[in-house]
């Protein structure tokens, strides 16, 4: 689906909805990563734009990421330590260990940044790095963007749990917890499917509904 059939998807549902407002698009957008991980846990994709540089130590991955899974540097993969694990001063030389910095951002899932060890040297500097990631899809923003890693007959659930957050913002909260259980229980159903189910479990999107 692209993002417009998903708008006119939420428009036939939920007639309350106001065209053109952009909190219909953030709703999307915040659905669309909360059920696209479901897809994406065993999906691995590279990114190759990245150098080393001489005494820096952090690298952030230019890509949406939910988790780095390996670092190689000029083809040889770096093993991951803890970031507890490193010596200080920090030691100089060729990487022989990766680890992630930071938390993230946690509002949105993304784990972008990492650090290696020892720190390039000046003799270091300029060597390829590849990184092997778990991909965050990308915002939807113009009406032709469509919808990544969800498979089509899954899609209209971004449309349910959307609803679910816009109607609970109007305060319209009858709507807003039908559609919010309708998404929850096709999430819980489909984290059976792929083996991740947990006892009541609630969706980030289930969190977002506003409740009377």
């Amino acid at each position: 689906m692209t993002l417009l059939e998903i708008i006119a998807l939420i428009e036939e549902e939920y007639k309350d909805v106001t065209a053109g407002d952009p909190g219909v698009t953030r709703s999307i957008n915040f659905v669309y990563r909360d059920l696209s991980k479901l897809y994406t846990r065993e999906t691995i994709e590279e990114n190759k734009d990245l150098d080393t540089a001489a005494d820096q130590e952090v690298y952030t991955l230019p890509a949406d990421s939910r988790q780095i899974f390996n670092v190689y540097i000029e083809g040889s993969r770096l093993r991951h330590i803890y970031k507890e694990a490193l010596l200080n001063p920090r030691p100089k030389g060729m990487p022989k260990r990766w680890y992630s910095f930071g938390a993230g951002d946690k509002d949105t899932d993304v784990k972008q940044r990492f650090g290696l060890d020892p720190v390039p040297s000046e003799e270091e500097g300029g060597l390829s790095i590849v990184v092997a990631y778990e991909p965050m899809p990308a915002d939807l923003v113009e009406d032709t963007d469509k919808v990544k890693y969800i498979p089509e007959e899954k899609q209209h659930l971004i449309a349910w749990g959307a609803i679910g957050i816009l109607a609970g913002i109007e305060e319209d909260y009858d709507i807003a917890q039908n559609f919010e259980s309708r998404y929850r229980a096709a999430y819980n159903e489909l984290m059976m499917e792929t083996g991740l189910f947990r006892e009541s479990n609630y969706p980030a999107t289930a969190r977002q509904v506003k409740q009377p």
